[in-house]
């Protein structure tokens, strides 16, 4: 067509147009790709917050525990050196309400006591609770692998404590040096995780 003889100017391809509308499509992409990383990033970031935090507090819920068992474990066993004792220099001593002259006979009538009030059966249940904890914690976060050796050393340290309770055994001289070994093993390895165990807050940290 002759755009002079009509008068009619000719149409212009709208280059420019086409142009923005690719530059702007191409930087929505962009920006969506960008936001996909970002959010991903922070995703993660909370998973292994969760998971740091779930690990922390079973670690503090075993410590619970061990506690407990120690706590217990510690004032069967002074009466039972006290009561051993007492039988041994005394002719006769009153036990669970019955005057014994034989240590022998002491032990048995003080731990009827402890079956009656359900004192041993405590131990026993807390034990085994604790022995799942530790179990169920094996596979834990890298960043509480120290943490987890100090918790093992607790754990065998109260462990054998609380079977001292459960079960006396040797002459009294040697059980209570073993109980007061034992005790004093228990009170080192809950200082060590006390002063050296890493926390959840601090792990929190490094990531905000």
């Amino acid at each position: 067509m002759d755009h002079e003889a009509t008068g009619e100017l000719p149409l212009e391809k709208p280059k420019k147009t086409k142009k923005v509308i690719w530059i702007v499509s191409v930087c929505a992409v962009v920006a969506l790709i960008i936001g996909g990383i970002y959010g991903y990033q922070v995703y993660k970031k909370n998973k292994k917050l969760e998971q740091l935090e779930a690990y922390s507090k079973k670690e503090e819920s075993l410590v619970t525990d061990m506690t407990s068992l120690g706590v217990s474990s510690e004032e069967i066993i002074n009466e039972v050196e006290t009561t051993w004792h007492d039988v041994i220099f005394n002719d006769l001593h009153k036990v669970n309400g019955t005057y014994v002259s034989d240590f022998n006979d002491a032990l048995v009538q003080l731990y009827a006591g402890y079956e009656d009030d359900g004192k041993i059966s405590d131990l026993e249940d807390t034990q085994k609770t604790i022995e799942k904890q530790i179990k169920s914690m094996k596979n834990h976060p890298s960043e509480f692998d120290d943490n987890y050796d100090y918790l093992l050393e607790i754990y065998k340290n109260v462990k054998q404590l609380s079977d001292l309770a459960i079960e006396p055994k040797g002459s009294l001289e040697t059980y209570k040096q073993e109980a007061l070994d034992t005790d004093n093993a228990t009170s080192s390895a809950m200082d060590d995780y006390d002063l050296k165990k890493v926390t959840f807050k601090e792990l929190k940290k490094k990531y905000e």
